[in-house]
């Protein structure tokens, strides 16, 4: 056996060394044959080379970019005639217009989450049995999910809501835009990454973008014009939102709350007493857990080095010269108000503020705050925006921030479908 196993390689032209206790198997190739001293039918047969399968959204553009009036789709074949004419009724010339948008665009899953949600306040059906699928984003229309015919009379008919509208029912995509962008996306809590708060937006617009590239809805042109300049100003506004509600109360307010009492001055004054007698409160002995809660907390509270009553004297005195005398007179838990104005003050770290009070159907209540706010907040802060905040009254008539909870854009507008008993709603 091993005299043929050289006589074979050797024939080959390759050389082996001599003495090997096992002969060498190799497998010779070359570029048009392969060659093999066993053709043993058992042997496993090598694996065949995977072909790529190639992304038919490779090539598309990203859901939310801005498209050009001669912007041509990639998918641009109709499966209906003339899908966007007139005569059909308008929810299903909209979700026609969605299915053929969504196929000739490329959308992350942050972003596939953020559409669904606007297009549902919008009042369109993106449940499992809807026109546009369930959440692996399918829908009747999917190519590898039935052949030509199908698609033609799925395309035909499509369930969709009827167009006659109830009774004091109206469509307004600048509304849905201004209480979605300026209101809802917000209050939901749904969305809280500062990339949500600045990519919904492009989504919104470039979404109608299409509709008026599409000639889709030409009875609204106007009205989704003016949804436009919303999303706009959605764009410069919801960053900034997010950024104040990150860093409200501020310092400055933080301070005040040390200064003139509640929940911060008794978190201060355990401090100190700890630190006088170096021992720790009951309700931390023997909890590790709780004691990191508690360290947590004093970082996230006394923000910016309030570690004392003094240090917080300090800090409001530029704005509040002689603190002692103050007191706190009143209180408004959760209540809105909307900015005024503001005056930065000259070589100081805060600005002065007021804000106008709103009632629970968002209008002015002729009861104005004035307030200071660290100047790394006022300068995000747009006249109009509101802010829903814990504020309290001191005896000079100035306000502080207690805490600070949502901040809306300039264009905030009320829900008048949400339930106006929900503080979360108004």
């Amino acid at each position: 056996m091993r005299n043929h196993v050289y006589e074979k390689f050797a024939e080959l032209g390759v050389q082996i060394p001599e003495g090997l206790s096992t002969p060498a198997s190799v497998m010779l190739k070359d570029d048009a044959t392969t060659s093999t001293d066993n053709n043993n039918p058992n042997d496993p047969k090598p694996e065949k080379k995977k072909k790529r399968k190639k992304k038919k959204n490779k090539n598309l553009p990203e859901a939310g970019t801005d498209l050009p009036d001669d912007y041509e789709e990639r998918y641009k074949e109709d499966l209906v005639t003339n899908p966007f004419d007139l005569s059909i009724p308008l929810s299903q010339r909209v979700e026609y217009a969605i299915w053929k948008y969504k196929r000739n665009h490329k959308f992350s899953q942050e972003n596939i989450a953020l559409f669904y949600d606007y297009l549902r306040f919008g009042g369109v059906d993106i449940g499992p049995n809807s026109f546009l699928g369930g959440g692996k984003v399918k829908n009747k229309f999917d190519e590898e999910e039935a052949d030509e015919d199908t698609l033609q009379e799925e395309a035909a008919g499509v369930t969709v809501n009827d167009d006659e509208l109830e009774e004091g029912v109206y469509v307004s995509f600048c509304e849905v835009a201004q209480v979605y962008l300026g209101n809802h996306f917000i209050t939901s809590g749904y969305f809280i990454s500062s990339q949500d708060y600045a990519s919904i937006s492009g989504l919104v617009d470039a979404f109608l973008n299409y509709l008026q590239i599409r000639t889709v809805c030409p009875d609204y042109t106007d009205d989704i014009g003016r949804a436009r300049e919303i999303a706009a100003l959605a764009k410069d506004q919801l960053p900034k939102c997010k950024r104040i509600s990150m860093r409200l109360p501020g310092t400055f307010n933080n301070a005040c709350g040390v200064v003139f009492g509640g929940e911060k001055q008794e978190l201060v004054a355990m401090v100190d007493q700890q630190k006088e007698e170096n021992v720790i409160p009951d309700w931390a002995k023997g909890n590790s857990k709780m004691m990191e809660l508690a360290a947590s907390c004093m970082d996230d509270v006394l923000a910016g080095g309030l570690s004392s009553l003094a240090k917080a004297k300090e800090t409001v005195r530029p704005a509040i010269p002689q603190p002692d005398k103050l007191k706190t007179v009143d209180t408004r838990h959760y209540c809105k108000v909307k900015l005024k104005s503001i005056h930065s003050q000259e070589q100081s770290d805060v600005c002065r503020a007021t804000f106008d009070f709103l009632d629970h159907s968002a209008q002015l209540t002729g009861e104005q705050a004035d307030l200071f706010l660290d100047t790394a907040i006022a300068q995000d802060l747009v006249e109009g925006m509101v802010m829903t905040a814990t504020l309290k009254k001191l005896s000079n008539g100035l306000w502080y921030i207690e805490s600070g909870f949502q901040v809306y854009p300039s264009f905030y507008m009320i829900d008048q479908f949400a339930n106006i008993d929900d503080d979360d709603d108004f």
